[in-house]
């Protein structure tokens, strides 16, 4: 009988030992729930110039997508080159803004972002902003700043570089312009040239890559004496 006890006790004790042997061993927490999603799209690139700190970006051309998607982002609408007529943006006094009697076209990306879903706001962040030639060349980066977002005031105002859940942003970001002079056939040899732009965002803690392929850079030629 006593026997039969002391195996019992045993028994008991070896069931004890592996209740507990898994908290023991460091076994992680069930993951917290996912983050909400985010859409991404590319809504418009310039590659101008460098208009100095008094510019201010276009209107959005579009509203961000309606709905999330894992597919490739729609193609961007390009700003198109300005006619020397057309309603002219402020420059910087002293700054070159490329020609004479015409509208200084910043350099810059518009990006129409939305996030669903979630409990939290997510960061997003623009990490490099990649030019390639028209065959895929890399011509360099260029640097992104000022963050701006489209208020319902009509204007854009700065921007923290989050997104709370349910709500959906036009955002800006002013570029570095290209270094025109160093390519072949200098600033205005590239005005009928066609580029590439490569946007990497992190979107909370991941990469989102978007293209836009087949960009004309707004660029107008050096006005002729008549």
């Amino acid at each position: 009988m006593a026997k039969t006890a002391l195996c019992c006790l045993l028994a008991l004790g070896l069931g004890c030992t592996k209740q507990t042997s898994g908290s023991d061993q460091g076994i992680a927490p069930p993951p917290p729930p996912p983050a909400g999603d985010v859409t991404i799209e590319l809504a418009g690139i310039t590659l101008g110039e460098d208009c100095g700190g008094s510019w201010t970006p276009p209107p959005p051309h579009t509203a961000p997508a309606s709905t999330p998607t894992t597919a490739p982002a729609s193609p961007a609408v390009v700003s198109p080159s300005r006619s020397p007529s057309a309603a002219p943006a402020k420059c910087a006094v002293g700054t070159n803004c490329g020609g004479y009697g015409r509208a200084c076209q910043q350099t810059s990306v518009q990006l129409a972002v939305q996030a669903k879903g979630g409990t939290a706001p997510t960061t997003i962040r623009i990490k490099k902003v990649e030019l390639l030639d028209a065959s895929g060349k890399l011509l360099g980066e260029l640097a992104s700043s000022a963050p701006t977002r489209w208020t319902d005031a009509g204007s854009y105002q700065p921007w923290d570089q989050t997104i709370a859940p349910g709500t959906q942003l036009a955002v800006s970001y002013l570029l570095a312009s290209p270094v025109w002079s160093s390519m072949e056939g200098g600033q205005y040899g590239q005005a009928n040239k066609t580029f590439q732009v490569r946007v990497t965002v992190l979107v909370g803690t991941k990469d989102r890559v978007i293209e836009k392929a087949a960009i004309q850079p707004t660029i107008m030629p050096p006005a002729v004496p008549t």
